[in-house]
């Protein structure tokens, strides 16, 4: 029964595979955005119909919250077209500043970035794993094969100017706002229950907020 139901979802994951490549080409387009990087199970060539496409996101120098927030209200506005079923199931729980790659990692996590897939700028996805404070040298993506081929063609004058009118519009305290408009609403919908507990998932450099409750990993 095992053995079936993983070829099953490695069957669905292979039909997939155009649409999580074509989702990370939409958003490699998104003002801030850096890299873009295929986690949890996708990124273990495996899928189901209810599963989502799992993505890490690094985004340029304190923007994640302006990132995360456009992100957002995109796959909201998307999310109601019913009958687009392109863009509505990829994820986007964990952000990190490009500037901020020396997270601390536990085992799980290790893992996790260890089958992880870089699909846009894999030179982020590398500079990461080096900056890992690691002391076992738990990863080795030595001679590892990558199920995606990297993003390369695209219109990157979108971003460029699309960058140019966010930051036209926003304001320079806006990161903060931000902040605390995520806090306030993920704690009404009973997601945290004290700011400690927000901070310990959420900064203003990093993000890995899961509405399901998981923690700690990616």
């Amino acid at each position: 029964w095992t053995i079936n139901l993983r070829k099953k979802e490695s069957e669905y994951f292979e039909k997939n595979k155009y649409k999580i490549f074509l989702s990370a080409l939409l958003i490699s387009h998104f003002p801030y955005v850096r890299s873009i990087i295929l986690t949890g199970t996708p990124a273990k060539s495996i899928l189901n119909k209810y599963e989502d496409f799992d993505f890490l996101i690094i985004t340029k120098k304190n923007k994640i919250w302006e990132c995360r927030t456009i992100i957002q209200l995109f796959k909201k506005i998307i999310s109601l077209n019913y009958k687009n079923k392109l863009f509505k199931f990829f994820c986007y729980n964990n952000f990190i500043s490009e500037d901020k790659l020396n997270i601390v990692a536990n085992e799980f996590i290790l893992i996790e970035l260890f089958f992880a897939h870089p699909i846009f700028n894999k030179k982020l996805y590398l500079k990461l794993i080096d900056s890992i404070e690691n002391e076992n040298n738990f990863i080795s993506i030595k001679n590892k094969n990558f199920i995606f081929a990297e993003i390369k063609l695209r219109f990157g004058i979108i971003q460029i100017f699309s960058e140019l009118i966010v930051n036209l519009l926003l304001f320079k305290k806006i990161k903060n706002y931000l902040f605390k408009l995520h806090y306030n609403c993920w704690i009404n919908k009973g997601y945290y229950s004290t700011f400690e507990e927000f901070k310990s998932q959420s900064g203003l450099n990093f993000t890995n907020h899961h509405s399901s409750n998981r923690r700690n990993y990616l």
